[in-house]
Parts: C-alpha cells; structure tokens; sequence
C-alpha cells in the first residue's frame, strides 16, 4: 500500500512538473519562431496568457506537493515546525520569485537588443510575448493568496493541525471541489467567516487593484497599444522585479524562524538595494536619458508625454516609495532594537 502511495504521489509530481515545463517550452517556442520585432497578435497572446496560467498553476501545484507529499518534504515541514498556511505560502512566495527572475531575464534580452539600437524606436517580440505571458501570474497570484488566507484561517480554527504521523498533507489544503473554497458565499465556521473570493477582494482591495492594474493595464494593454515604442524603456520594467525574490525569501526566511540569522540580514540588505536601484533610482535615469534624446529638460520631457502615460508612472511609482519606506523602517528597528526598560525591581538592586 505504502508503495502505491509513493508511486502515485511520483506520478503526481511528474504530471505537474511536465505541465510546468511543456507550457514555458511551448511558449518559448512560439515566440522563437516569430521575427524579432514582430508585434504579437491578439490570438497569440490569448494563447500565451493561457500557457502562462497553465505554468503557474502547475508550478505552484508541483511545489505544494513536493513539499506536502514527499518524505523530504515532510522531513522539511517537521524539523521546521511549519503549518499547513505556512506551507502553502512557502510556495507562494516561491512562485512569486520565480516569475521575477523571468521578467528579469526577459527584460535582460529585451534590454540588450533594444537599448543598443534606438532608445524609442526598437522593438523586441519578448516585450509583448512576456507581458501576455506573465499576466497571467498577476491575475493568478490573488487566487493564489487567497486560497493562503483561508487555510491561515483553517490553521486558526485547528481544522488543519499536521501530523507527523501522516505521509500526504496535500489533500488538506482548503479547494473548490471539497467546498472549502467559495466564489461567491461566505461561510462561518465556529463563529469565524470564512470569506468567499470576492469578499477577500473586497477587503483586499489594494492588493487586488495592484495586481489587477499590472497584470490588466501594465502589461497586456500598454504593450499592445503602444505601438512598439519605447521598447528599451519597457524592458526596465521588467527588471523592476529584481528585487522581489529577496522580499520573497525574507518572508520565507521569517516563517522559518530564522529572523536572527546572518542570512536574514544579508537577504535584508541586498532586498533594500535591488529595490532602491532598480524601483526608485531608474525613473530618474530614464527619464535623463529620455530627456537627453528629445533634447530637452527632465521637467520639459515629462510635460511632452502623454496624458495617460504620466498617470501611469505615477499609479506605477508612487507606491514604490512607500514600500521603500516601510523597508527602511523595518530595516531600522532590526539593526536598532528597542531596548529594554528597566524594572524598579532592578532599579533598588
């Protein structure tokens, strides 16, 4: 019997780990077949967004149960301490960083095949391809967050308390077919809600706008109705995500405890200076760089855009300087911990 389950769960994990790679090889190979700067149609972005979801649901699948049903995994979970929440926003988190290493490594080729040419003018296939292509996280990733927060709250209620005498935690995750998981009712559990999908929008609205604006306005519409312009520009964009697997692995490094290690601060710092480099500090320098092309000053440059294209920066940018802040902040109370008041008791001592 033991045997059977261990074969299954191999089957299982093969499944979504072909699904992961065929889907991105399919794509590459798609996209590898078209000029470079060839635009990408309608259809074949469709076709891209739906091999985007395939890959990032299978990746997220493959690492949920390569961590909830393999004996390495288990092994994992328990020198850990972890919960099934824990578990699955491991995973999340892990996703997360992977489709920021993509949009770096295509912002990289796009990068060095438009910014040598010229600046406004050339285009490369990767720019529209990645954007339909990694939408499809951006759409996907607040489902992905919302089936974390109701198995936080099934962690909360112990409905999902981790055995370390079970050898398959993966079907304990909250879903739709078991009816954990609703889109549109809320239900409650010993006096606690557990909120369908478009009540974890509604009281995650931010989230879900920033996501909705990336994924939706961000990439799939400005890539396409922007002619091709601007090529060089878009592929920063792309590399804006650098500093995500750092915010990532930080949370990660958190959920193991591990807060105090030289790790910890070394990922710290380095997720400050990715961030500060590449989401605060390259506006500025393109924007010099843009100004410098058109001839004209910085202030003069920004005037001259479109209408729509500066409230997107601004949509765009704004936030960075506040998340920069809360780093910062974060940054500050760990290197200066507040300390500790002394008692009267030690006072007469």
């Amino acid at each position: 019997m033991k045997s059977f389950t261990t074969t299954s769960i191999s089957v299982n994990l093969f499944k979504e780990f072909s699904l992961t790679i065929s889907s991105f090889v399919i794509a590459f190979g798609v996209v590898l077949s078209q000029e470079n700067e060839t635009h990408v149609v309608f259809k074949l972005g469709m076709f891209l967004i739906a091999l985007g979801f395939i890959f990032f649901t299978s990746a997220t699948k493959f690492l949920n149960k390569l961590l909830l049903s393999t004996p390495y995994g288990l092994q994992f979970i328990y020198h850990f301490k972890l919960s099934l929440s824990d578990c699955v926003d491991i995973s999340n988190k892990l996703i997360s960083a992977l489709q920021a290493l993509l949009s770096c490594f295509f912002g990289a080729i796009i990068c060095a095949h438009s910014c040598r040419r010229n600046f406004l003018t050339t285009s490369h296939i990767f720019s529209e391809a990645y954007a339909y292509f990694g939408a499809a996280y951006f759409l996907y990733d607040v489902w992905s967050m919302y089936v974390v927060h109701v198995t936080k709250i099934y962690d909360k209620l112990k409905m999902k308390d981790i055995d370390n005498k079970e050898h398959n935690l993966y079907d304990k995750i909250p879903s739709l077919a078991n009816g954990e998981l609703k889109i549109f009712n809320s239900t409650n559990y010993k006096s606690q809600e557990i909120p369908s999908f478009v009540a974890f929008t509604k009281c995650t609205k931010l989230m879900t706008f920033h996501h909705m604006f990336i994924g939706i306005y961000g990439l799939i519409i400005i890539s396409s109705w922007r002619g091709g312009l601007g090529d060089c520009i878009f592929s920063f964009m792309f590399m804006m995500e650098l500093s995500t697997p750092f915010v990532s692995f930080r949370a990660i490094l958190s959920m193991l405890q591990m807060k105090k290690s030289k790790l910890y601060v070394i990922n710290g710092i380095l997720m400050i200076l990715t961030f500060l480099c590449f989401r605060i500090a390259m506006l500025p320098l393109l924007m010099y760089k843009y100004s410098s092309i058109v001839s004209l000053s910085m202030y003069e440059a920004i005037l001259r855009l479109p209408l729509m294209c500066q409230l997107s920066i601004i949509a765009l940018f704004l936030p960075q300087f506040y998340w920069f802040f809360l780093m910062i902040k974060i940054a500050l109370k760990m290197f200066n911990p507040p300390k500790e008041k002394i008692s009267t008791h030690n006072k007469m001592e």
